[in-house]
């Protein structure tokens, strides 16, 4: 597991990890799991970018296409941007996503990566 000594990891990227719990209450309850699992450490960005593709595979089909718009915009936005983060979503997020699902929710995820996701993301 990737954790992070420095609280300054989660506080500078808690615009993402808004963006995820405010979607959907299993977003939230992960996150606070993650919190309270391993204290006095902090998780990683990375590591809740995991957690978080792992419930968006199992509840794919649950969230609004608005939820899916905003998430996968959010991957796209932020590719393409600082390395750590860039990272974090490829290989927590995208890889993730790859390892976890089957062909079928696969094809059904992978329609909503934008141009720098397919363009970064390994082929399944």
């Amino acid at each position: 597991m990737v954790f992070s000594q420095n609280d300054s990891d989660l506080q500078s990227h808690k615009e993402i990890i808004y963006a995820f719990v405010s979607k959907d209450k299993r977003f939230f309850r992960e996150y606070q799991k993650e919190l309270t699992r391993n204290l006095p450490l902090y998780p990683s960005l990375e590591l809740l970018l995991i957690d978080f593709a792992v419930i968006l595979v199992e509840n794919f089909d649950q969230l609004s296409e608005q939820d899916k718009l905003e998430i996968f915009d959010l991957v796209e936005n932020n590719i393409k941007n600082d390395d750590y983060i860039s990272t974090a979503f490829l290989t927590g997020f995208i890889e993730t996503i790859q390892n976890v699902s089957n062909k079928e929710q696969y094809k059904k995820i992978e329609k909503y990566f934008g141009e720098n996701t397919k363009n970064k993301a390994k082929p399944c």
